[in-house]
């Protein structure tokens, strides 16, 4: 048995393997997930690989947002990554860590949309991968914020994977073994921690 697949991440294979140090906490955690399961929506969007799934968090959707935005808690829940950006429509947006004592950006793409404390899109691609980087092999990441009844509903939709290059892939390494699940998870368990 390995000690990190490819199959709870995101983003792509390489993501996986260059942040394997990070991931074991995640991994021990995932038992989580099932606790959390039933709190947890998530489906298939019709014709498309597209993903969706959503949280409930009892936190304000402030605390929430921040988690999503503040690279010092990005790094708590997204393998050991920060997220870089002036998170304004255009700018580029940029996940980095470490990988053997030096400095990696793990996923790159911009901002497309923002709407702070309610929404975010932004693209993403492997920048390391031998995925041509083009526009139209970008993916993209929306969040959607709600508060409900003092709660924040967070969605998430990732996709639409059928329109890009080794899409059927990157779909089932993101899809596979908890996705976006194993982070909804994280990130309601960091900000309700942080929120008390």
């Amino acid at each position: 048995m390995t000690t990190a697949t490819p199959d709870i991440i995101l983003f792509a294979p390489l993501f996986a393997q260059t942040c394997a140090k990070q991931l074991i906490p995640l991994i021990n955690e995932f038992k989580w997930i099932k606790k959390w399961n039933n709190k947890i929506e998530r489906k298939q969007m019709n014709n498309q690989l597209t993903i969706e799934a959503k949280i409930n968090i009892n936190a304000p959707t402030e605390k929430v947002w921040e988690a999503l935005v503040n690279p010092m808690m990005t790094k708590k829940y997204m393998f050991g990554c920060e997220v870089v950006s002036r998170f304004e429509i255009g700018s580029p947006i940029l996940w980095k860590g470490f990988m053997d004592e030096k400095e990696v950006i793990f996923v790159k793409g911009s901002i497309a949309a923002i709407e702070p404390g309610k929404h975010l899109a932004y693209t993403t691609i492997d920048p390391n991968s031998d995925i041509e980087d083009i526009p139209e092999n970008y993916v993209t990441v929306t969040y959607d914020l709600v508060n409900e009844n003092g709660q924040t509903v967070l969605s998430v939709t990732n996709g639409d994977f059928a329109t890009v290059a080794n899409g059927e892939q990157r779909y089932n390494d993101t899809t596979s073994g908890g996705g976006w699940d194993s982070i909804l998870v994280a990130i309601k368990n960091l900000v309700e921690r942080s929120d008390k």
